[in-house]
């Protein structure tokens, strides 16, 4: 049967496509060989250029990068920036961290010309893990005091799933029902419609009118985020599975992903199927919007640090339509920083914290239960996610975020953490003092009076909460 205009267009879509991967995969693994190789001026060269394709800005790529011009005579201090901001742009495992340090060290202390990299350098990168390199895990904790916080750790692969066959999963706009019928043949059971560029898949009990809900609310999200912090997606769907509770989750996470999640985990997000898996019952989204943030920003920030990563998401896992704008309101965890108000961090500390400030090592093995760095960990989230309001409504925080997207290293120089709050000292036209004052005040008002809108809004996008799980064994392992 001859082809129709429609899936020619599909197909040729889908070439294109592969064929742009393609060329990015290349240019890495050129990269790569020559790094490998000690040819240091040439993987410099090629893994630039990587690093301005989709999805090059990974810890992987400037790890390489940084540790390329550390060994370029006339690129040495641009080198020692690269992995010195690493630390702060990256969610990287302690083993990661130590890793990047200690090249730091030799960078900034070795001769003006180093030599080729040790053999653990080398084998280390293919092991080289940040905690949101493809699957996104989080860590949760409940609002109650006096209760065990739950933590996740990040995502761990149990086995290898070829990025051939996690592309394969994909399919260009315009081709719903080729979609459809992919993410049915890889989640049988489940009930499937295509919404703007969503395809949503439901084990929860949708309706047919509730996914179609939920789809039309992820594309008219997506558009704010588009116009707004100019994330791009490739024109592909993205797929959004919805489970009832978490065991189905973490099920689903070893079926499609080949990922181990910890039992407190309610969503996450896989970059390379473009996927978002959820706990999402009813119509409450909230995690939908918080998990979606993640996957969007990938393409073109994936050095996005901590708190704006995590305190946008969290941001919007609240919030309501007023048109076409979406705007984070007051949520729970504005009661997790009334609690710990006497241990919360400055805000100069939330935006110059590395990823992770606090090891989910530490926390997971809190014998005591909710003792100081759990506490200390939920301030910092907390605050992090005032804070991104505090900026919202001070009309300001698009602005923040896209100066921090164009940073270029050699701005940033040698004093990541004065560069990072000159950025919003800049924005807000106050130092960071005065704007640590203003805030708290700030804070005081909005729990006691809400914020006042001078329009109304749709319907408010909250966030399900998942019940407590079951203690996990695997919490107390690494």
């Amino acid at each position: 049967m001859p082809m129709n205009r429609r899936d020619a267009w599909g197909c040729a879509v889908a070439i294109l496509m592969l064929c742009g991967y393609a060329r990015a995969d290349m240019l890495y693994d050129e990269g790569k060989t020559h790094w490998y190789a000690a040819q240091y001026p040439d993987a410099y060269q090629k893994l630039l250029t990587y690093r301005e394709e989709p999805y090059g800005r990974t810890a992987q790529v400037d790890y390489m990068l940084g540790t390329s011009g550390c060994r370029l005579s006339n690129r040495r201090d641009w080198g020692a920036r690269v992995l010195r901001l690493m630390l702060y742009n990256y969610p990287l495992v302690e083993q990661s961290r130590q890793l990047v340090r200690r090249e730091l060290d030799l960078c900034l202390n070795g001769p003006a010309t180093l030599g080729s990299l040790a053999q653990t350098s080398l084998t280390a990168i293919d092991g080289f893990i940040s905690a949101g390199a493809s699957g996104n895990g989080k860590l949760y904790y409940y609002t109650d005091p006096q209760k065990n916080p739950v933590s996740t750790y990040p995502a761990r692969h149990k086995r290898n799933i070829p990025r051939e066959t996690l592309l394969a999963r994909t399919t260009p706009l315009g081709d719903g029902d080729t979609a459809l019928s992919k993410i049915k043949k890889l989640a049988p059971g489940f009930q499937v419609a295509a919404v703007g560029r969503f395809i949503v898949a439901s084990n929860s009990g949708h309706s047919p009118e509730s996914m179609r809900k939920i789809g039309a609310q992820l594309d008219r999200y997506l558009d704010f985020l588009v116009r707004t912090y100019r994330v791009a997606l490739p024109d592909r769907y993205v797929t959004i599975y919805l489970v009832p509770a978490v065991q189905q989750l973490r099920g689903l996470a070893d079926q499609l992903h080949g990922l181990d999640v910890n039992a407190a985990t309610i969503g996450y997000t896989y970059r390379d199927d473009l996927s978002v898996v959820a706990v999402i019952s009813g119509e409450q989204i909230g995690t939908l919007f918080h998990e979606f943030f993640h996957l969007a920003v990938r393409n073109n920030f994936g050095d996005i640090p901590q708190w704006l990563d995590e305190g946008i998401a969290s941001l919007y896992e609240v919030s309501a339509f007023y048109g076409d704008t979406v705007l984070g309101e007051p949520n729970w965890r504005g009661r997790v920083l009334r609690d710990f108000w006497s241990i919360r961090p400055t805000l100069a500390q939330v935006i110059t914290s590395e990823w992770f400030p606090f090891d989910v090592f530490e926390i997971t093995h809190d014998t005591d239960g909710f003792k100081d760095s759990s506490r200390r960990l939920a301030a910092h989230m907390a605050t992090g996610r005032y804070f991104i309001l505090y900026l919202q409504e001070h009309g300001v925080l698009a602005r923040i975020y896209r100066q921090y997207q164009s940073r270029d290293v050699d701005v940033v120089g040698d004093d990541v953490n004065g560069t990072a709050v000159k950025l919003v000292e800049n924005a807000l036209g106050k130092p960071i003092a005065v704007v640590q004052s203003d805030f708290e005040a700030w804070f005081v008002t909005v729990e006691k009076d809400g914020i006042k809108r001078s329009s109304t809004s749709g319907q408010i996008i909250e966030k399900e909460l998942a019940p407590a799980p079951v203690a996990d064994a695997t919490n107390t392992t690494r």
